[in-house]
């Protein structure tokens, strides 16, 4: 994307531009509050269908430590505002389906 106020270009999942601070013109929503593992697994489903999408932990001793545990460990997951309907239904889909099928004929 390029920024409005400096004119560089940066990443479409950034919320600032790097260079000067200014918000992005996209409105990001959080989608849902996930822990490690779902929440790449959802960001991977998202961006899979071409939604941009945001992680944002919580700051703590568990990020520097190497383990977070209960709240020290939620991720919020962030979509554009104008994708987030098309990103409620995909995350519905998806939990309706299920996990795949485990295949039995390898065991």
């Amino acid at each position: 994307m390029l920024c409005t106020n400096c004119h560089k270009h940066y990443a479409d999942d950034l919320m600032r531009c790097p260079s000067c601070g200014q918000p992005t013109a996209t409105s990001w929503d959080i989608l849902a509050t996930a822990y490690p593992p779902q929440d790449d697994i959802i960001k991977s489903l998202l961006e899979s269908c071409g939604i941009p999408v945001i992680l944002r932990s919580r700051e703590g001793i568990g990020r520097v430590q190497g383990l977070s545990i209960g709240p020290l460990a939620e991720v919020r997951v962030m979509v554009p505002r104008d994708r987030l309907s098309e990103a409620i239904e995909l995350l519905a889909a998806a939990d309706a389906q299920g996990p795949p099928e485990r295949d039995k004929s390898r065991d």
